[in-house]
């Protein structure tokens, strides 16, 4: 029962050490994003084709797919294998303008007309159609940045568990007293006190007394 203190405060110290490394490590890639002047600003480039062609990949809820078309025209995008928690989601369904992009990761030449979004991690294919018949240029772009803030977030909170385990740890070490050992105890020794009869005194009176020179 006196052990659990001890692995707490194990249990606590490994989680702050391994979240806080975790949590800067999250961080530290999130900082490094790309700047807002940059095309990757919106993510890195994943595929880049035409309306023409499907693309295949393998598609993760961890990261943000952001569709680039050519500028003026006009795509449908679809998850063939998809369903309601798997599809592309067009910026109008938002309120959104599409203009997001325009200032800060603007690609000469395209726009940004919405996002794919997956629940279920897999493999989709992603349908490109022009209502014009004409074949148009089209791109995705992963953007991981919210991965890299959930691996941060996650790391803190490890930090904070670590500290929360550490202080229920420090708490029941001063519930949970171990007592003395047998050999730490005190060992309290009583004397009767001397009688008359046996003080130093007398015991050296009766020695006088029997003495040599006293018999003489």
């Amino acid at each position: 029962m006196h052990k659990i203190p001890k692995w707490l405060s194990y249990a606590g110290s490994f989680l702050l050490i391994l979240g806080f490394f975790i949590g800067f490590l999250g961080l530290a890639a999130f900082t490094a994003s790309p700047a807002p002047n940059s095309e990757d600003w919106s993510g890195e480039l994943m595929f880049e084709g035409t309306t023409e062609a499907n693309y295949t990949e393998h598609f993760s809820p961890a990261s943000t797919y952001n569709i680039w078309v050519m500028k003026d025209s006009n795509v449908t995008v679809e998850v063939i294998d998809g369903n309601k928690n798997n599809l592309f989601e067009p910026c109008e369904d938002y309120e959104d303008d599409c203009s997001m992009y325009d200032e800060d990761g603007a690609i000469p030449g395209f726009q940004y007309i919405g996002e794919l979004a997956f629940d279920n991690a897999g493999t989709y294919t992603v349908e490109f159609r022009s209502t014009s018949n004409e074949t148009i240029d089209v791109m995705i772009r992963e953007d991981t940045t919210f991965f890299y803030l959930m691996v941060a977030g996650g790391g803190f909170s490890g930090c904070c568990s670590g500290i929360v385990l550490l202080g229920i740890g420090g708490l029941l070490s001063r519930v949970f007293i171990e007592p003395p050992s047998e050999d730490s105890k005190l060992v309290f020794e009583t004397y009767e006190p001397l009688d008359s009869a046996t003080s130093p005194e007398s015991l050296a009176e009766r020695e006088g007394e029997h003495s040599p020179q006293n018999s003489t």
